[in-house]
């Protein structure tokens, strides 16, 4: 009877330890469910911190080069104002040769009264010729003055436009053609 006992006691225990081995299967069960739930998740958070990290650096390469556009423009901003000044500079030297033109043209008026006292007909036709001539000069000079008026006022708008990023794609041409040239001629000066 006694090994009866034991035999029971023993079955009792296999019995108990089968149920805890049941609860212990089930546990891991869910616990590698668990798992392989978060392996999932973490899957996903690395595909997701990968797209993130392309976007990182395409977002990246496209800041670059707005920098480098934003350096650009200051370029040729810059060149355009050296052009504006150069051009103002030009004007400012025509102004003043118009004014000491027209000075000129005074002076002789009245000189060319006393002088027709002086002098005959040939005299005075030649005179007139001069004065024709110096008409004439004014002329051209005064067209020359309004032209660069003009060129001063083109220079300003694109140097406004270049100064908002808005060039034309013509103008933008135009100005890479200049920096060519002025490169070229400078490095043909540096040369002599």
């Amino acid at each position: 009877m006694l090994w009866e006992e034991e035999v029971e006691t023993l079955k009792n225990e296999m019995n108990e330890l089968q149920i805890k081995l049941s609860d212990v299967k089930i546990k891991l069960d869910s616990t590698n469910h668990k798992l392989a739930e978060s392996e999932k998740e973490v899957g996903e958070l690395r595909v997701e911190r990968n797209q993130r990290e392309a976007r990182i650096s395409e977002l990246g390469r496209e800041l670059q080069k707005y920098e480098n556009l934003q350096k650009e423009n200051e370029v040729e901003t810059n060149q355009a104002r050296q052009q504006l000044t150069e051009a103002k500079q030009r004007c400012s030297e025509l102004s003043e040769e118009v004014t000491h033109l027209k000075l000129n043209i005074h002076e002789l008026n009245s000189k060319l009264g006393s002088l027709d006292l002086q002098y005959g007909m040939v005299e005075k036709e030649k005179i007139n010729s001069m004065n024709q001539q110096l008409e004439t000069l004014c002329l051209h000079i005064e067209e020359s003055e309004r032209k660069y008026k003009q060129t001063i006022s083109v220079y300003r708008r694109h140097l406004l436009r270049a100064a908002k990023g808005d060039l034309h794609p013509q103008v933008m041409h135009a100005c890479k053609e200049i920096i060519k040239l002025q490169t070229e001629s400078t490095s043909t000066d540096d040369a002599i």
